[in-house]
């Protein structure tokens, strides 16, 4: 059996080089992790900024791909951030009739409607330090690395960037400005344990899916994804393999 692309939508301030390298022959996946403008392998464009733009970006790549592979099934994976982003991605290809993913999977992630915007609206408010000692908590970095002057000069940026865009996009979801679009595809949530995410938010999902979403719950935290990165691959690969049975 041939692999399944599994396009790849980082994290706030990740790109391709946040996501191990996958080791296992016995993965079915190929795995892709999705650079934007400003990130990772395109750190020499201008950073994209506008969550619209954003989303539009990573809707072309994976249309190129699909063109230049002619690939019927694919699969598309977000943490964080990159989980709206790939909700938005599906729904633009929904709407303009593109080859949709036969999975979705969304990760470290609740209902766009659901996140609490206030919170990290407070943490631009008191400052940069507040929006380190936040990314700390999270895990992304530690805290040696997180206030050293190559973090502050190359990665806080996109960091405090992509958290301006997560603001304004949950914001508008929970004022209502967004219409709750329910996607066609099937769509796994896979989320940490001890994350700092209540269950009742992460359900909230299924409002804005047609199908019923299966639901998984890792030991962890937040970047859970990073640190059993090869383990989850082959739990979706497991899954998804019955299915192609």
């Amino acid at each position: 059996m041939n692999k399944i692309n599994l396009f790849v939508i980082p994290f706030a301030g990740g790109s391709s080089s946040s996501f191990p390298k996958v080791g296992s022959s016995d993965i079915g996946w190929n795995v892709i992790v999705l650079d934007t403008p400003g990130k990772g392998k395109k750190d020499n464009e201008q950073l994209v900024t506008e969550f619209e733009n954003l989303v539009m970006n990573i809707y072309q790549q994976i249309c190129t791909y699909i063109d230049t592979d002619n690939c019927k099934e694919y699969a598309i994976l977000g943490h964080s951030l990159g989980s709206y982003v790939a909700y938005e991605v599906v729904k633009t290809m929904e709407r303009l009739g593109t080859s949709t993913p036969t999975w979705l999977f969304l990760t470290g992630t609740v209902a766009p409607d659901k996140l609490n915007v206030d919170e990290i609206k407070n943490l631009f408010e008191r400052g940069d330090e507040s929006i380190i000692n936040h990314i700390v908590n999270f895990g992304y970095v530690n805290n040696k690395i997180a206030h050293s002057s190559y973090f502050m000069k190359i990665f806080y940026p996109i960091v405090k960037a992509d958290y301006s865009m997560l603001v304004k996009y949950c914001e508008g979801a929970r004022m209502k400005k967004m219409d709750k679009v329910q996607i066609c595809c099937p769509v796994m949530i896979l989320n940490g344990k001890d994350d700092l995410i209540s269950e009742k938010d992460v359900l909230a999902w299924q409002d804005f899916c047609k199908r019923e979403i299966e639901y998984v719950w890792f030991m962890g935290k937040h970047f859970f994804i990073i640190e059993q990165w090869e383990s989850i691959l082959s739990y979706m690969w497991n899954r998804v393999e019955k299915l192609l049975i």
